[in-house]
């Protein structure tokens, strides 16, 4: 899918690509001390084929199984809650570290934002604030925890029953 998606970038490019979402799925699913991940699924990425419908069972039962952890949230958002924003968001990730002994931010907020383009960091105050806000209407649309879960393995089972 990354040549697809990035076909300018070398292959040294693509597997750094890889990597970084390997180490950022370590730190999210590491015995000790994992981060805490919130996320938030359009139906229409549950639904989409990507593979083949075997493939997005297997994928949308791990989903599933893995909001079950204590520190990992998944919610959908279903196709009727149109945009919650007026316009369909693009992909982003909101990277908050940990605090010092003082209590302070041992690391400024960062966004990643990655499209079709390329990836952009935003670290200005107002742009993480502007993020926060969308995320936060975003999430207001979705469905609770439990519920999404439920939908998830449901749709995991209508792609294993369309095969």
């Amino acid at each position: 899918m990354d040549r697809t998606y990035f076909p300018a970038d070398s292959e040294s490019e693509l597997d750094r690509r890889v990597e970084l979402r390997t180490q950022r799925q370590h730190v999210i699913l590491r015995q000790r001390h994992p981060a805490d991940a919130m996320v938030v699924l359009h139906e229409s990425a549950l639904r989409t084929i990507v593979g083949d419908r075997k493939v997005m069972a297997a994928q949308l039962r791990h989903v599933a199984n893995l909001s079950t952890r204590e520190n990992i949230e998944v919610r959908v958002l279903p196709f009727r809650a149109g945009f919650p924003l007026g316009m369909p968001l693009t992909p982003f990730i909101i990277f908050q570290f940990g605090r010092d002994a003082r209590g302070k931010l041992s690391e400024p907020t960062v966004v990643f934002a990655e499209s079709f383009a390329g990836a952009m960091y935003f670290e200005r105050p107002t742009e993480v604030r502007m993020y926060r806000e969308a995320f936060g209407k975003v999430q207001l649309a979705t469905l609770d925890p439990r519920p999404s879960r439920d939908m998830i393995r449901e749709i995991a089972r209508e792609h294993d029953s369309d095969r």
